[in-house]
């Protein structure tokens, strides 16, 4: 099903947003999802069991060899998924955000389910990166992102998003924020994009 985006009344204070930081912003919070998504692929490989299933989400086996699970989880407006090659919201009546690892963005999504099949993405749901719908829908997917890292803090400690971090970094030179300090920069993403400093900021004055 393919729909015209409409606006959350909830969220038209955030219409106003300049387009350089609602830019800005996105960009950001697509090279934190590419760190992001290395920790959920530790999450469901943890000896004490898949935590993604303890959240929550239902697992849906890979279709192809090559292929990863995805997992989705349903919220009050619409879903959540994760996968290998993209994460996102899916709003039931709303416009969705779908993050594409291999191209690094976030786009919005006019579809009302995730796609049919992961990795191909008709191009006639995918909208703009920087497009207002884009940036709403990632609000719904960003605080989502907030409560689910919270409770993992709270079921297996501070040091286990560190160790994911540091096993992060062992793969890539280019990193983005250790996870406390993305932890205090996601909340200002949702709720505070006006003010919202750049995560280059945040790692020069509080992380040198």
């Amino acid at each position: 099903m393919q729909f015209n985006c409409v606006m959350d009344l909830s969220l038209m204070s955030r219409r106003d947003l300049p387009l350089p930081q609602r830019r800005r912003l996105l960009r950001d919070l697509a090279k934190a999802l590419d760190q992001q998504m290395f920790f959920w692929g530790r999450d469901v490989m943890q000896s004490c069991g898949n935590l993604l299933i303890a959240y929550g989400f239902e697992r849906y086996a890979k279709k192809t060899e090559f292929g990863t699970s995805q997992y989705r989880i349903r919220l009050a407006g619409g879903i959540v998924e994760l996968h290998g090659n993209h994460a996102g919201y899916f709003g039931f009546d709303t416009c969705g955000m779908l993050y594409i690892r291999n191209a690094g963005a976030c786009h919005a999504y006019r579809g009302s389910t995730p796609p049919a099949e992961a990795g191909t993405y008709p191009p006639g749901l995918i909208g703009p990166p920087t497009s207002v719908e884009s940036f709403e829908a990632s609000l719904r997917f960003v605080r989502w992102w907030v409560a689910y890292e919270r409770w993992v803090s709270e079921t297996m400690g501070d040091a286990y998003r560190e160790s994911c971090f540091q096993a992060f970094c062992r793969l890539k030179a280019r990193r983005w924020l250790p996870a406390l300090y993305g932890l205090r920069w996601l909340p200002d993403f949702a709720d505070r994009p006006h003010s919202a400093r750049r995560a280059t900021c945040i790692r020069r004055t509080d992380h040198s």
